[in-house]
């Protein structure tokens, strides 16, 4: 019985098929090359590697950040360069809180990679950026020294003291002279007949808290279990903010979460800018926009609060920061 010639063809696809499938495979897992360092190597290939920093500003006040850019040239193959974690490395974690800034990708026929850090002080003791080693691999080296080491050398730095609060000018006193005149002589042992004012402060305070327990009575039957939210939930930031709140003790690093959540609302209400992030560049911000000073100081010490809890030992709760800035959307949607 002779077989149909479409049935081999067919055949024969598949088996063209299976073999280019595997041969993709073999090639995919390309063995890791030989003497590939542990430490310090972030995928950069090239027989001349440059690494810097590039700081926009050397002198940062005490709760400021500096935006610390790594600048990388001569690498043949941008696009696979990886970010050095600055957080995981102990010269760099022991100075700052580190928070990793957005990276543009290379142009196609760029040799040039950025990656942008904002780098936070964590006290007035710290006095550089420190030195980055950057090891590279270059195939046309010497056999055993085919991974040189590239240093961005380290950038002094300096700390400064935040400036003091200016202290609010007086108030002067606008009230008539006569309330600032004492009283004397005989007249002050007479008594006047306040019968008809001592029963109208009575029926006032009699009143007042009756409409009060009606009016609380009515609203809690209305709207039952929402007095402490209800005008939180005007607002679609603020929804969003008490949404992430509420998951933020259950997140990997509830502080930072907790701090978006806070961020992310004053971006939407107040339009601030995006690079606005600190307890001090926010309170500013709002303070130019003529927000009262109280809530610019409630929105900073919740920031604060944020921030010390990030650094806490772990095992802390993260209960009175959420309550915080919980409470202070709740204050800022009263307003």
């Amino acid at each position: 019985m002779r077989e149909h010639p479409p049935v081999r063809a067919t055949l024969l696809l598949v088996v063209i098929a299976l073999l280019l499938l595997i041969s993709g495979a073999a090639q995919a897992q390309e063995p890791a090359r030989p003497g590939e360092p542990t430490t310090h190597y972030y995928g950069a290939a090239g027989s001349r590697i440059e690494v810097a920093w590039k700081l926009d500003r050397t002198t940062v006040l005490e709760d400021g950040e500096i935006l610390a850019t790594l600048v990388i040239t001569g690498a043949t193959n941008p696009p696979q360069v990886i970010r050095p974690p600055l957080s995981q490395l102990p010269e760099f974690q022991d100075r700052f809180v580190i928070t990793d800034g957005v990276a543009l990708a290379p142009a196609a026929d760029s040799r040039t990679v950025s990656f942008p850090y904002r780098l936070r002080p964590r006290n007035r003791s710290v006095d550089r950026v420190p030195t980055l080693e950057f090891r590279f691999y270059n195939a046309g080296g010497p056999l055993g020294s085919q991974y040189p080491t590239a240093r961005a050398r380290y950038v002094p730095i300096t700390v400064t003291t935040a400036p003091p609060k200016l202290a609010p000018p007086p108030v002067p006193l606008g009230e008539p002279e006569h309330l600032f005149r004492i009283a004397t002589g005989l007249t002050l042992l007479q008594r006047a007949n306040t019968g008809p004012v001592r029963t109208a402060w009575v029926l006032l305070g009699v009143i007042i808290p009756l409409l009060a327990v009606l009016w609380y009575a009515t609203w809690r039957q209305v709207y039952p279990g929402a007095h402490r939210l209800a005008r939180i939930r005007r607002s679609r930031a603020a929804r969003r903010a008490v949404d992430l709140l509420n998951r933020a003790p259950r997140s990997p690093d509830p502080p930072a979460a907790t701090t978006a959540a806070v961020l992310g609302y004053l971006q939407a209400r107040f339009a601030l800018q995006p690079g606005i992030v600190t307890p001090t560049e926010v309170a500013q911000a709002l303070r130019d926009l003529e927000v009262q000073n109280t809530v610019c100081e409630a929105v900073a010490e919740v920031l604060q609060r944020c921030d010390a809890a990030r650094f806490a030992p772990s095992g802390e709760s993260m209960v009175a920061p959420v309550a915080a800035a919980e409470a202070l959307i709740a204050q800022l949607e009263d307003a």
